[in-house]
């Protein structure tokens, strides 16, 4: 997210298609560790925020909440030079507990706390 933050000020930004992933907010996790510690559970969990959006679904999320005019281009992996790891979605998750909110809210929560001043009114 800070990465794609700091490249809004320009007219255009790459990312990558098809990666999926489950952003997740710390503050969010936080809570929800807080609430399986309350309810007793034990196990393992894989938790994260709701909604398994691609790379480039975060990019424009960002762009909108932040009304910033760069433009998002999905571009292919062989557009970039270094190797991306795959990740967990939440779709792979057997033991998902969904005490988590969307990722869409959580995105914009973040932004307006801890980047105040990426948001252009």
């Amino acid at each position: 997210v800070a990465k794609i933050i700091k490249q809004l000020g320009q007219r255009e930004i790459n990312i990558i298609k098809g990666k999926r992933g489950s952003p997740t907010y710390g503050k969010d996790l936080v809570a929800a560790l807080k609430r399986l510690i309350q309810e007793g559970k034990h196990g393992v969990f894989h938790m994260s925020n709701a909604g398994s959006p691609t790379r480039a679904d975060i990019a424009k999320e960002i762009v909108r909440i932040t009304n910033a005019s760069t433009q998002v281009n999905i571009v292919d992996p062989s557009f970039f030079s270094s190797v991306y790891a795959d990740r967990l979605d939440n779709e792979s998750m057997q033991s998902r507990i969904s005490y988590m909110r969307p990722w869409q809210e959580a995105l914009r929560e973040y932004i307006e706390v801890e980047w105040p001043d990426a948001i252009r009114h």
